[in-house]
């Protein structure tokens, strides 16, 4: 506890002074102001302010209080300090009370300020005067929480082709977080005490999980936390093959599947092309023989229809014969005549 003593018309003033050395966990509940204040018989007290401000300012830019006390009243926070409403209770005090506390019920990172008491009184000359504690600071620390890791190169599996592993660790925490590494098998041999460790031998048998523990320390209690990240390095023949190892393993298949294929390609072209010859051959005989019988059956066609001309010729012949023997014989005979409709000899 510090005091400060300020003079007034030669008098000896008030003595003011607040909580010094205030470190509070993020959500804590027991952190408080306390403003200690000794006033002589005569003076009479009015009111105690506390004044915040962030650590980059400073008191004397005329900062407003956030917190106002009066004797015989009920303490208040100013429009100054209403960010604080509902995490925080004032104690109520009287003329005779000798501090004046403001507790959080919720510690925030925000709440990380400088901070100072104002003691107002009149003196036994009844002048105003104020009295101004040193000023204090509370150090809001969060103990350490959201440890992550992360692999370069990122991948599901790794083979001895990879050059080596990074496995890198992160946390949240103030102060920041220290970091330790294990593996699983034996977690009594820390393998690296940086936030980083590297797999430079990438086999088989440096597969496995890893874990990293991060911890800080606030008020002389340590805080850790930790995680786990699984390594799996593979033999690289169970491992599918890359995009560049695909196009090498196509290629060399391809040199040995495409002749096989031409192959079967000139194949089946000369065999289509074969069969096509021998059904081209089969339907030139076909076609003679269909050439050969139209011919015989023109040439007989010819022979029957020459026949019958020669029939025909022979009948008209006879025909005309047999008129003109009928036409002698009429004549001859008076006794016949030659019917021109009937083509007969009536008596």
């Amino acid at each position: 506890m510090s005091f400060e003593f300020y003079f007034v018309a030669g008098t000896l003033a008030a003595k003011v002074s607040i909580n010094q050395n205030i470190t509070g966990l993020v959500g804590n509940k027991d952190t408080h102001l306390t403003c200690f204040f000794i006033k002589e018989k005569s003076e009479e007290f009015l009111s105690v302010e506390i004044i915040a401000k962030n650590i980059t300012e400073n008191f004397e830019d005329g900062k407003r209080p956030i917190a106002i006390f009066e004797p015989e009243r009920t303490a208040k926070l100013h429009p100054t300090g209403e960010y604080l409403l509902g995490r925080v209770t004032l104690t109520n005090i009287t003329y005779t009370s000798t501090n004046a506390t403001l507790n959080f019920h919720v510690l925030k990172g925000t709440d990380e300020k400088d901070y100072m008491c104002k003691y107002y009184y009149k003196d036994k000359l009844r002048a105003f005067s104020i009295a101004k504690s040193k000023d204090t600071r509370i150090l809001v620390k969060v103990p350490v929480s959201d440890v992550h890791i992360n692999s370069q190169p990122n991948q599901r599996q790794y083979d001895s082709k990879t050059d080596n592993i990074t496995l890198i660790c992160k946390a949240s925490g103030d102060p920041e977080p220290k970091y330790k590494w294990f593996k699983e098998n034996n977690i009594n041999t820390i393998i690296s005490g940086t936030n980083r460790y590297v797999i430079e031998d990438v086999t088989q048998n440096n597969g496995g999980s890893y874990i990293c523990e991060a911890y800080n320390s606030i008020n002389n209690v340590n805080y850790t936390q930790s995680n786990s990240v699984e390594i799996d390095i593979a033999d690289e023949r169970l491992l599918p093959a890359t995009k560049s190892e695909s196009l090498t393993i196509f290629t060399v298949h391809a040199s040995y599947v495409i002749p096989v294929i031409c192959a079967v390609v000139i194949v089946v072209i000369c065999f289509a092309v074969r069969k096509c010859s021998c059904k081209r051959e089969k339907r030139n005989e076909q076609d003679v023989s269909v050439i050969y019988s139209e011919i015989n059956k023109h040439t007989q066609l010819k022979y029957r229809m020459t026949k019958n001309q020669e029939t025909s010729l022979q009948h008209t012949y006879n025909v005309q014969k047999d008129t003109v023997d009928g036409a002698d014989k009429v004549s001859r005979d008076p006794t016949l005549k030659y019917n021109m409709i009937t083509g007969k000899l009536e008596v």
